[in-house]
């Protein structure tokens, strides 16, 4: 089924998205900012900076799975038999196959490099600058550091299985010594 959410939706979206950008570069962006933020706030601070890149990550994610695909494929070519279409004899593509399963991985790993060269030279570049300045080396490839955000996190549930009641606001401690059963 589909639904009709007619141009005023769209213009909706439009609108709450320029809000929260302006939002996020006043009270995020900032460097200023960054030590008043809670975890989660330093993420988003960290990530709208672009002080950590994920595209390295990526990319390896894809050369493994383009690696590993083409040597799957090469090695069920072994089992092929392509039909004819034109009726006379079809043929056996195990030879297809194992040439697909040694030069596939190869040409994969040419083209991995060549679209990691522009990569590796970025993140290069941020380390001699980091060097330059004499500030202490930083990968900008590194993933970011959640541990103060999942310990955030933790601390948070715990204190809320304990402290707060059914309508989601803290008792208070008048209130939960009068509750509790003789």
């Amino acid at each position: 089924m589909f639904f009709y959410l007619g141009g005023g939706f769209y213009v909706a979206v439009v609108l709450i998205t320029l809000v929260l950008t302006v939002l996020a570069l006043i009270f995020i962006v900032p460097q200023k900012k960054r030590e008043r933020l809670n975890p989660f706030g330093r993420f988003l601070h960290d990530t709208f900076n672009f002080n950590y890149l994920v595209i390295e990550k990526i990319l390896k994610a894809i050369y493994i799975f383009a690696t590993v695909f083409t040597i799957l494929v090469g090695f069920f070519m072994l089992f092929r038999i392509q039909p004819s279409y034109f009726g006379y004899g079809g043929g056996w593509m195990g030879g297809c196959g194992i040439l697909v399963m040694l030069l596939g991985p190869i040409v994969i790993r040419i083209f991995y490099e060549l679209m990691l060269l522009p990569i590796l030279l970025v993140k290069h570049v941020a380390q001699i600058n980091g060097k330059m300045k004499g500030e202490p080396a930083h990968d900008v490839f590194a993933a970011p550091d959640l541990t103060e955000m999942k310990e955030e996190l933790h601390r948070r549930i715990s204190q809320g299985f304990e402290e707060i009641d059914t309508f989601g606001e803290p008792e208070s401690s008048e209130s939960s010594e009068e509750n509790k059963p003789e």
